[in-house]
């Protein structure tokens, strides 16, 4: 391939592409950490290093990759989704919201990540979080239109969860009358 593109050649990041279309995986994925390391300010070579550890479900390698370009470029909103995804394939919820939910804290309203803490409570089946959840950003901030449309079904969907149940049977139990706030 060095034949073909010199390693001096504005196209060098092509070369673990054309590597992993030929076949030689273990190759291209050498041939990923080597651009990285050359340059460990090049937030594209540290994310395409990222993406093959993640196509190769290395998912700790992975996340400390995308964690070291989201320090090099901290307003490149989809690190922060990319981050979220690679915990989100490990079942791993809390850490994929709280990674969705940094992209929130910095840029406000994403439609993206809103969708997929969404999906991330629903899996889980935790409505009264979900609620609680889109609570909390309409209090963080009132003019996010995207959780006041949401907090709707969310709502509905807590007040036929089992977990609302409990929480109510807690609540009672401690004698706090809010809980008619919750039926609402």
């Amino acid at each position: 391939i060095e034949k073909i593109v010199p390693k001096d050649n504005f196209y060098v990041s092509n070369i673990p592409r054309l590597l992993e279309l030929s076949g030689r995986s273990e190759e291209a994925l050498a041939e990923y950490k080597r651009i990285a390391g050359n340059d460990s300010k090049n937030s594209q070579a540290i994310v395409a290093l990222a993406g093959a550890y993640e196509k190769r479900s290395k998912w700790d390698e992975a996340v400390k990759e995308y964690q070291k370009a989201i320090e090099l470029a901290p307003n490149a909103g989809f690190l922060y989704i990319k981050v979220g995804d690679v915990f989100a394939k490990q079942k791993r919820h809390d850490d994929a919201r709280l990674a969705y939910s940094h992209l929130l804290d910095k840029q406000g309203e994403s439609f993206e990540a809103y969708q997929k803490i969404d999906a991330s409570f629903r899996e889980e089946k935790k409505y009264l979080a979900l609620y609680e959840f889109y609570k909390g950003r309409i209090r963080q901030d009132p003019s996010d239109r995207l959780p006041m449309g949401r907090i709707e079904d969310a709502a509905k969907l807590a007040s036929q969860s089992d977990d609302l149940l409990k929480f109510l049977k807690e609540t009672a139990d401690r004698g706090v009358k809010q809980a008619s706030f919750y039926l609402d």
